[in-house]
């Protein structure tokens, strides 16, 4: 990685902001406890998708609050950014483990009418299309409120890093967060400062 001009780009979505999703049932937000993002209550089967939703809202935060965690820690040589590639009806997250009628739905119908759907809600290009369009459709865009809380931010990273078995894994002290969380998202720690 380039020391000068590295960056890490991760993607997040609007859909955690509470009522930005039409789908949305159950409001997305971070859990009192947080054991509840890696293993949340069992869902009743009239409630599934519902959860289904806010879990992928809740999710969407998450990388938010590791990227602006990540940036704080890094501080120098690297720059994070989060960016939102719009809704992408076409993509495998709408056509895998949602019910099939939706699939349908979305193969047969809307998918054949995105070019349309394109004029009347910028926001919704293509996969293909999406690397392009995103730039200048969410250039102004903001997270939600609770995703600026650095309480959450450090509470979710100390999670994370102990998920991720890191510690016991690679023997790091416990003061080297920094080399940890860069090894998780696949950088060779040697390039560091």
């Amino acid at each position: 990685m380039d020391k000068v001009h590295g960056r890490i780009v991760d993607l997040s979505q609007d859909t955690h902001c509470p009522g930005h999703s039409s789908l949305e049932k159950f409001p997305p937000g971070f859990p009192n406890n947080t054991d509840n993002l890696a293993k949340p209550p069992k869902d009743t089967p009239c409630n599934a998708v519902g959860r289904g939703f806010q879990r992928y809202g809740t999710s969407k935060p998450r990388v938010l609050m590791f990227i602006y965690e990540l940036n704080r820690r890094l501080q120098v040589h690297y720059m994070t950014v989060a960016m939102d590639p719009g809704e992408l009806l076409d993509s495998h997250a709408m056509s895998a483990g949602v019910p099939k009628a939706w699939g349908t739905w979305m193969k047969y119908i809307l998918n054949p009418l995105l070019p349309v759907l394109k004029f009347m809600a910028p926001n919704l290009p293509s996969s293909s299309e999406a690397d392009v369009t995103f730039i200048y459709i969410e250039a102004n865009k903001f997270g939600s409120p609770e995703s600026y809380d650095e309480s959450k931010w450090e509470a979710l990273w100390a999670k994370s890093v102990a998920w991720s078995g890191i510690l016991k894994a690679y023997g790091y002290r416990s003061g080297d967060w920094l080399r940890r969380m860069l090894l998780t998202c696949y950088l060779v720690w040697d390039y560091l400062p």
